[in-house]
């Protein structure tokens, strides 16, 4: 697990107003061995889109993979 910057309780815990998303996917394509589920989860302002924190969960070494394969957009609303 990696985190960085406020998870959402201690966002709360400061009176801001946050939402979350959480995008999952894999470390390797999932037909590859050892492919393993990666958790992402940011926190934001609702009012702003400001990111606010960050956190990774993962059973696999994800600190030098290429974790985003594609590119892809989310709406924070």
């Amino acid at each position: 697990m990696a985190s960085t910057g406020l998870t959402e309780n201690a966002a709360s815990f400061f009176g801001m107003n946050v939402k979350t998303i959480t995008i999952t996917d894999a470390n390797l394509p999932e037909f590859m061995p050892g492919a393993e589920k990666v958790r992402l989860k940011v926190v934001y302002e609702e009012t702003t889109n400001r990111i606010v924190g960050a956190q990774l969960l993962s059973k696999a070494d994800v600190t030098q993979a290429r974790l985003i394969r594609y590119p892809f957009v989310f709406k924070m609303k």
